[in-house]
């Protein structure tokens, strides 16, 4: 049973948002729900900027979908409601998080980026090992505790920013923010787009494994 896990009678809920609901956070979503151990959480995504109703761009569908069966998804607009229904809400870039905030600010200590909850969350499974060996007494295996966890480790020196550019003009990718952050290639070239959902999907993988993991199923 999943609750067994879980510690709730209620199923946790991850909501993950970009901008279009049609690329980025579909994708980090889909590959969340195929994570095996995770069939306890109810898995959502919404966009900033979303037209109802655009199924997930060819190249994101693609990557998803276990056995061949693809992904129906229909996008949807972020609301406030689902904002608060959320345990964890993860976001392509920090524009959403702020987005997430004006709809409910108390919501900023369950957001994180893709990559910043990629970190964090090798960063948790590593701490929980270590108290577990160490005979410090057994951490509750629940969504709520491991996202607070997770917040706890902000501004903490767990996600190091990259070397500083030597470039004299530097551009986007060198600001102090940008490397935590997963840019929207849809639009761009073909390879943009490909890093863009090859990053998304290298993080949603870390986020998932771990969170199979910390919640005592084997994946």
């Amino acid at each position: 049973m999943i609750h067994r896990y879980l510690g709730s009678s209620q199923m946790p809920i991850i909501l993950v948002v970009c901008s279009g609901n049609v690329c980025r956070s579909p994708l980090a979503a889909a590959i969340l729900r195929e994570q095996y151990g995770l069939d306890g959480l109810t898995v959502r995504s919404a966009g900033t900027a979303a037209i109802p109703s655009h199924s997930m761009c060819e190249r994101a569908s693609a990557m998803t979908g276990s056995e061949g069966v693809p992904v129906i998804h229909r996008a949807r607009v972020l609301t406030a409601q689902l904002v608060e229904d959320a345990d964890l809400i993860l976001v392509a870039a920090y524009e959403h998080r702020t987005a997430v905030a004006r709809l409910r600010p108390s919501a900023r200590r369950k957001t994180f980026t893709l990559k910043e909850a990629s970190v964090f969350m090798r960063s948790v499974v590593a701490v929980r090992a270590l108290s577990s060996q160490g005979g410090t007494g057994a951490q509750e295996n629940t969504l709520g505790p491991i996202v607070r966890q997770m917040n706890d480790m902000r501004g903490a020196g767990k996600l190091a920013a990259p070397k500083r550019s030597l470039a004299i003009f530097p551009g986007r990718s060198s600001d102090s923010t940008a490397y935590a952050e997963i840019s929207d290639g849809h639009w761009g070239n073909e390879r943009a787009h490909r890093k863009t959902l090859e990053e998304v999907a290298i993080a949603s993988r870390s986020i998932g494994s771990g969170l199979a993991g910390i919640l005592g199923v084997p994946h």
